[in-house]
């Protein structure tokens, strides 16, 4: 006689049939069981064994998801949905920031976490103990901000992103498993019907990376402007305002020149204290924009706006911390000296300023200018020089300019557009360096760490479009299967007549997904 084919779970008897579907994922897995009908309750969480001879898999930590009652022709028949432990994934929490970029765009040592890290930080906020994460892609290092979020969410996240699944063992160990690469289905001599096919992707003709608006370091020559009292925006001499000899007519900064009371009062708020964006280094046109690394037209203000407040290099603080230096002022200007002489070279501005980034201008705490040249008297507009860190928008599109990495796959092109994977966290930063008189020299840029965290990008995204050989076998009796990244489903099977077992290789012939009843919100 052969052997029965059992499920055994605390509180259940006189079970009449049963499947059970392992699956890859972060989902649970449903066991679907006949019972007759029973007085004792079931335990709501135990560990459910499927045995069949001398073979036994034990899943601990299932739950009892569902009981619902029939009446047919056989009588009362209770019908139980068990969950493999996975049903516990959709609570937890996590937080934490890990691989951040610095104003280069070079990663934070502080910050750093491989992928492997990451998923062994996420299987042990899930509390899971037994896992094995050594087959995950461990080059990249992929920019994570989790506040209170949910483990196997991100899990999942961090599986995909690199070409891998979540696999629950019959061991009870939980892997990530590179998609498509495991063992054969086994040859047992109990095969029933076995059949084999192809999976031919539906792909694109090509990936295409995108990473984050591009951030650049440049210095611009700045120009005086004042503002109307109805609020525009002018050089200073386009003021309706302006005295009719010139700016440099004013003897010092009281603007006795200027009758109107209110237009004086906005002389003295922004006349030498406001200088705008006027052309790069060493231009000296208004709208002459020549940006280092970008080979599109720059010819508007708009297009360099908003401005950061900070520069692209970093220096260390009192403890050690690299942080952004500060937006920089440099140029020839009377510094105030006794013998009314402006700095015969071009130096760092040490007074006060803000930065206006909306509208590009530099708001000096008091006046900044140059004496008259040819010893007249008077003051004039100071030659003054921003180097700041800036993007870039399109002119025609009015997007902000964003490094992008384009690979076309083999095979026949189908006419597609790409797959766009994003990388935000990715960042390509160009750092325009100076000679001491404004010409630029060369750039810095982190080109080689981006083109290294792209191509890891690309690899893992194109192992999904492999063309891969399915296989799917039934077998006579209960046959233990472990799942890997190939063996993507098992199913088992018993009843009245017996028991069966069905296998699929890089295909899933069963869709059903568990009804996850009263999920919170935000959850998976």
């Amino acid at each position: 006689m052969p052997p029965l084919p059992l499920l055994t779970f605390p509180g259940v008897d006189l079970v009449r049939s049963w499947s059970f579907t392992l699956s890859h994922g972060i989902f649970p897995s449903a066991a679907l069981v006949e019972i007759a009908p029973q007085f004792d309750i079931p335990a709501e969480v135990g560990t459910m064994v499927l045995s069949f001879g001398d073979v036994a898999m034990e899943f601990p930590g299932c739950v009892l998801d569902s009981a619902t009652v029939r009446r047919d022709g056989a009588g009362m028949i209770v019908s139980l949905a068990i969950l493999d432990r996975r049903w516990a994934w959709r609570f937890g929490q996590i937080s934490g920031r890990y691989n951040m970029r610095d104003q280069t765009g070079a990663l934070d040592p502080d910050t750093e976490q491989s992928p492997q890290e990451l998923a062994t930080l996420l299987f042990a906020a899930l509390g899971e103990t037994e896992f094995d994460v050594s087959l995950l892609p461990d080059e990249t290092r992929p920019a994570v901000d989790w506040v209170y979020a949910n483990p196997a969410a991100e899990l999942s996240r961090l599986a995909e992103s690199l070409g891998c699944r979540v696999v629950l063992g019959l061991d009870g160990a939980v892997s990530l498993q590179p998609a498509g690469q495991g063992a054969d289905l086994p040859e047992t001599g109990t095969e029933r019907t076995q059949s084999f096919g192809i999976d031919p992707p539906s792909r694109p003709d090509s990936l295409l990376v995108v990473c984050g608006p591009t951030r650049f370091e440049t210095m611009f020559r700045l120009e005086a402007v004042g503002q109307e009292p109805t609020g525009e925006i002018e050089r200073i001499d386009d003021l309706s305002y302006a005295p009719a000899e010139g700016w440099s007519s004013e003897a010092w900064l009281g603007f006795a020149n200027v009758a109107d009371a209110n237009a004086r009062a906005k002389a003295r708020q922004t006349v030498f204290r406001w200088y705008r964006l006027k052309c790069t280094a060493p231009q000296n046109t208004a709208g002459e924009f020549q940006i280092a690394g970008y080979d599109g037209d720059v010819s508007d203000l708009w297009q360099l706006l908003p401005l950061e407040h900070t520069r692209l290099v970093t220096s260390a603080d009192v403890d050690g911390i690299q942080r952004p230096e500060p937006a920089g002022v440099s140029g020839i200007f009377w510094d105030r000296s006794l013998d009314g002489q402006d700095l015969p070279a071009q130096r760092q501005y040490t007074g006060a300023f803000t930065l206006d980034v909306a509208r590009g201008i530099v708001k000096f705490a008091e006046p900044v200018m140059k004496m008259n040249p040819g010893g007249a008297s008077g003051l004039v507009e100071a030659e003054l020089y921003l180097t700041v860190a800036h993007g870039v928008r399109d002119a025609t599109t009015r997007q902000p300019v964003r490094s992008v990495t384009q690979r076309e796959l083999p095979g026949e092109g189908f006419g597609t557009g790409p797959e766009v994977l994003r990388r935000e966290d990715l960042a390509n930063t160009i750092v325009t360096n100076y000679d001491s008189s404004n010409n630029p020299t060369d750039t810095t840029d982190n080109a080689d760490e981006l083109d290294t965290e792209i191509e890891a990008q690309l690899d893992a995204a194109e192992g999904a479009y492999e063309t891969r050989i399915t296989d799917f076998v039934e077998y006579a009796g209960i046959v233990p299967i472990n799942p890997d990244g190939a063996i993507s489903q098992i199913q088992w099977l018993a009843g009245a007549g017996g028991a069966v077992t069905r296998a699929s290789r890089n295909n899933e012939f069963s869709l059903s997904v568990p009804v996850r009843r009263n999920p919170p919100v935000g959850s998976f």
